[in-house]
């Protein structure tokens, strides 16, 4: 019973984010440019007989092609019978899908791939809920969106450091610094990339620019390194137990930096 109950969880929960990535936002197809983060939106666009340019068309497309390859290479390394087949709880099943994505023999390599390789998700996770903020007061959502995207970018950044400090690939703070610059780097990397195209479509909105501009575009390497880094060490005194309460610190300190840089502490 536990097992259909998770199976019924997931597929719900599976329903839910697709519904809310490619549904939702087609909804206000020429209200609001957020629509053209969902495919759907381009489909509506040529029923309507209505132009649309080629930013719009890789806004739309790109995130979900990248998460499309990023799944199928997480497939292939998670074709493992004894994870297959194993009994044990949603979290340490995620847990261990994290682990076996990673290259052991090359974690250095593995860091910055696999912190490139969140963005797609990253990004769209903060996309969605930026569209669905958008009938909640300014200031509340301001507030709501930073904290969240605080969470999301740390826990993105620092889950495989996390995996592999549990599995004790490396534990000495000297790894732990030089993963945490790696992970900052690659996610930055990917970041800008990323931003290089969604802000071109979406920019005029106050919110977006709160959520996505002070999240990258304004905040340094150096600010990447030391949120992580906070996370990181805090997980070594503590344990990896505790690994989200570490995020939450990690992400409370990158929230106030991000209102600071917004001018709001200022």
């Amino acid at each position: 019973m536990a097992v259909v109950g998770w199976s019924i969880f997931i597929s719900m929960a599976a329903v839910s984010a697709i519904t809310s990535y490619l549904v939702f936002p087609a909804l206000f197809a020429g209200i609001n440019d957020f629509a053209y983060m969902s495919p759907l939106t381009l489909a509506v666009k040529m029923y309507r007989d209505e132009p649309f340019g080629l930013r719009e068309y890789l806004f739309a497309t790109v995130p979900m092609t990248l998460l499309f390859f990023i799944s199928m290479y997480l497939a292939t390394r998670m074709l493992n019978e004894e994870y297959l087949m194993g009994f044990r709880s949603l979290y340490r099943k995620i847990v261990e899908a994290i682990y076996l994505a990673l290259d052991r023999n090359h974690p250095y390599r593995s860091i910055i791939l696999l912190s490139i390789g969140t963005i797609p998700v990253v990004c769209m996770v903060q996309l969605v809920v930026l569209a669905l903020s958008t009938n909640v007061p300014f200031t509340y959502a301001l507030g709501g969106l930073l904290l969240f995207g605080a969470v999301v970018e740390e826990a993105a950044k620092s889950v495989g450091i996390a995996m592999l400090m549990e599995n004790r690939i490396v534990g000495s703070v000297k790894e732990i610094l030089a993963l945490s610059f790696l992970s900052s780097l690659g996610f930055l990397i990917g970041e800008k990339g990323f931003l290089l195209l969604a802000l071109s479509v979406v920019w005029e909105s106050a919110l977006s620019e709160a959520l996505l501009s002070s999240g990258s575009l304004l905040v340094p390497l150096l600010a990447h390194f030391l949120f992580t880094t906070i996370v990181c060490l805090l997980i070594k005194r503590v344990g990896v137990r505790y690994y989200p309460l570490a995020v939450l610190a990690g992400a409370t300190v990158h929230g106030v930096y991000n209102l600071f840089v917004l001018g709001v502490l200022s």
